[in-house]
């Protein structure tokens, strides 16, 4: 495979969310090679760009391809005022353009023209594209996550540690004996990474957002299993009656026996969120006297008290797992909150706009100023100097 046909199809598999941490790295140092290729990955990954790439090859026109596409992806959800292209939408572009080999004629032509693109500057900045996860071991050592080795490494006596070709980081019992210490192990993912993808030792899934971490046994020993966390997650956890599952934060624990969830609870926050998907969850507090119970589609908020909110938009709640940002009449703090998290950046913001509210989605592939137009559209104005971004008081 020639080199350029070896990029266009990292290209691709990155918009697809298919790439390894190896291969992320690689595309990664292709991007940081030279300002054209960042160029060329940033419109290739732009939805409006790619429109009109797309737009401007008569073959594709006369197909009428990318209207139908567009116009049948679009029109439900709006960000603001102005529509934006969900990230799901990619997937489908792709499967057309490599059916009929557009997105690679389109590839080329950047590349041969050395076209940069006139709204961005060098200075963009970008989602991120690269895990920075680090795994903090029993005995205290630190590795970064995308270093484990596909073939696995034993921890302690009765656990395999492996990463699969996806980047997921799986934990398998080789000792069911019951006899071997709890042992902790700690993943912190910085802001400015992207997902972490985790299974734990019986089988429970765990999607750790940028900002957080997460704290758990290597091998679950005794009559429950308990994790801790601190910021957002998204668990589906294996269903054992003999042995319940508990999320913890602080003095608020959930209790859980097969279900999927999701859970924010970032420092900086103003209360716990716990959002049921399906299943049963109860939700205890220290000061609380009695424990509330979720049923589906619930969210509970926790502060000094619980309050239950129903028929919540469950798409919404854990767009961040699938790769797009998502407001239910938001304010302009959280969605701040969420910007700054995932492109590890500095928000100055006032008082001024805290009645503003906004709805809709957009891509977290997007740069950081695509995601600031909704901004713009109500009327609010920032500025953007390095990493950090002040909105005009």
């Amino acid at each position: 495979m020639s080199f350029e046909n070896e990029i266009h199809e990292l290209i691709v598999n990155s918009l697809k969310g298919k790439l390894t941490p190896a291969e992320q790295a690689q595309l990664g140092h292709w991007i940081e090679q030279s300002p054209q290729n960042k160029a060329i990955f940033d419109q290739l990954s732009d939805a409006d760009e790619f429109s009109n790439m797309l737009n401007s090859l008569e073959a594709f026109n006369e197909s009428g391809g990318w209207n139908i596409v567009k116009s049948k992806a679009l029109g439900k959800r709006r960000f603001g005022i102005r529509s934006f292209q969900l990230s799901r939408i990619a997937a489908v572009v792709i499967s057309i353009c490599l059916l009929s080999g557009t997105f690679f004629v389109i590839y080329r032509q950047l590349s041969a023209k050395n076209h940069l693109p006139n709204s961005q500057s060098s200075t963009e900045i970008q989602a991120p594209r690269l895990n920075k996860a680090i795994l903090k071991l029993a005995d205290g050592r630190e590795i970064t996550l995308d270093s484990i080795s596909t073939t696995g490494q034993i921890l302690g006596s009765s656990v395999k540690l492996t990463r699969a070709n996806d980047g997921t980081i799986s934990y398998q019992v080789l000792d069911n004996s019951g006899n071997s210490p709890l042992m902790n192990n700690t993943v912190y993912n910085p802001k400015g990474s992207t997902v972490v993808d985790l299974v734990l030792s019986d089988g429970t899934k765990v999607w750790l957002n940028a900002g957080s971490s997460i704290t758990y046994p290597i091998v679950f020993i005794g009559d429950n299993r308990k994790v801790s966390i601190v910021g957002e997650a998204y668990f589906e956890v294996v269903r054992n009656p003999r042995k319940p599952f508990y999320v913890e934060k602080d003095d608020v624990s959930i209790s859980v026996l097969g279900t999927a969830f999701n859970v924010n609870a970032y420092d900086n926050e103003n209360s716990v969120k716990v959002t049921l998907v399906y299943g049963k969850v109860s939700i205890s507090k220290s000061g609380i006297m009695h424990d509330v119970v979720l049923k589906q589609a619930q969210q509970a908020s926790i502060g000094n008290d619980i309050a239950i909110r129903d028929d919540v938009d469950l798409e919404s709640v854990i767009a961040w797992k699938n790769g797009y940002f998502s407001f239910d009449r938001a304010d302009i703090k959280a969605v701040m909150r969420q910007v700054e998290r995932w492109y590890d950046v500095e928000v100055d913001i006032g008082e001024k706009y805290g009645d503003r509210r906004f709805n809709g989605e957009i891509s977290r592939m997007s740069s950081v100023s695509k995601v600031l137009e909704v901004l713009k559209e109500s009327n609010i104005h920032f500025k953007v100097e390095g990493k950090k971004i002040t909105i005009n008081k």
